[in-house]
């Protein structure tokens, strides 16, 4: 998909100035702090990030499942021009799952382990169609074969117990695509699988995807699955977004500090990849105690120390390129920018 003419459609989903807090012993702690961005028809977005960075309480967030002690403060979800947030439960009831499907991060636990898959997957289906037991039980086959899963007419009766990790993700996804929804949100959908088993999920997702015209959103901390599956990444630090581009563009020339750290600790294979793995110095800080200026900035290559990144937030700029729009936070984003079109320019030249 090009991101480009992505951007000329209109949003399928819009999300605004998105707050969530949670309130804790040590303190309010503010997991989604302020987050914007749209997705449109067909789009494969990737929300990027260390864990704890607020990547499944955005998720959890758009769909209203935030449950106490935390909720959604402020802000807008739109879906279709619609604002979640003013809906409902009734109403939302009938947007989850029917035009907007999450794939939770554990099948294991989101999974009801008493019931079979078959009545699971029919539970799914009468939920938003009005057919009968039967017809949903026969569609719930139906989608166990379209994720792969073999004597889907046997394996229909079996408890989730009785699949394996990768298995039970695949009945995640036939549950999340029972309704054809428009936007499917795939919340670390390849955690604790081996390597073979992602690249079949991955694999699946996209095929379903491309199928079925749906757009995604994949929240990951693997860059080389946003790589392999995404057009366009969003990257979250500390609950904010702090860069946004296309991803050829944020994969060659990333903008955010923290962009370029996460690349530079994904490992790579060659003999001219000698020596030990690079990873970011420090921890993530605190939700409940953020600093005032630079969340990121005593972690920051650019040097820590700089009086602008400890006393002051930094602004958002963003550029429109060729390959779409590139936004960030950082206090030195249009320096960086720059050199990197130089750079573009020198090579194209």
């Amino acid at each position: 998909m090009n991101p480009g003419l992505a951007e000329t459609a209109d949003p399928i989903l819009s999300v605004r100035a998105l707050r969530t807090q949670f309130t804790t012993r040590d303190g309010v702690i503010t997991a989604v702090r302020d987050v914007s961005f749209e997705l449109r028809a067909k789009q494969r977005l990737g929300i990027v990030g260390e864990s704890g960075s607020g990547k499944s309480a955005l998720a959890l967030s758009i769909l209203g499942l935030i449950e106490p002690p935390g909720r959604v403060v402020s802000g807008e979800v739109r879906f279709r021009g619609r604002d979640l947030r003013a809906l409902s439960e009734r109403e939302l009831l009938r947007i989850r799952g029917n035009d907007i499907s999450l794939i939770f991060q554990d099948p294991m636990t989101a999974l009801d382990p008493i019931r079979r898959v078959g009545d699971q997957l029919v539970e799914a289906i009468r939920a938003h169609q009005n057919v009968s037991r039967s017809h949903a039980w026969r569609r719930g086959v139906e989608l166990l074969r379209e994720v792969e899963i073999p004597f889907a007419d046997r394996r229909v009766n079996d408890y989730p117990h009785q699949y394996s990790g990768g298995m039970r993700q695949r009945v995640m996804i036939a549950i999340a695509l029972a309704n054809d929804p428009d936007v499917l949100i795939a919340d670390e959908p390849t955690t604790a699988l081996d390597v073979t088993t992602q690249a079949q999920i991955l694999d699946l997702l996209e095929r379903l995807a491309v199928e079925r015209g749906a757009a995604v959103i994949l929240i990951t901390h693997n860059l080389g699955i946003v790589a392999d599956f995404c057009d366009s990444v969003q990257v979250m630090y500390a609950g904010r977004i702090v860069e946004s581009a296309p991803l050829r563009h944020l994969f060659s020339h990333p903008v955010h500090p923290y962009t370029e750290a996460l690349l530079k600790s994904v490992p790579r294979m060659g003999r001219d990849k000698v020596g030990p793995l690079y990873s970011i110095s420090g921890r993530p800080p605190s939700l409940a105690s953020l600093p005032r200026g630079c969340a990121f900035e005593p972690r920051c290559s650019l040097g820590g120390g700089r009086k602008v990144c400890i006393e002051d937030a930094p602004p958002i700029m963003e550029w429109h390129t060729p390959a779409g729009s590139v936004m960030t936070e950082c206090h030195f984003g249009a320096d960086r920018f720059a050199n990197h079109e130089t750079l573009l320019e020198r090579a194209d030249g």
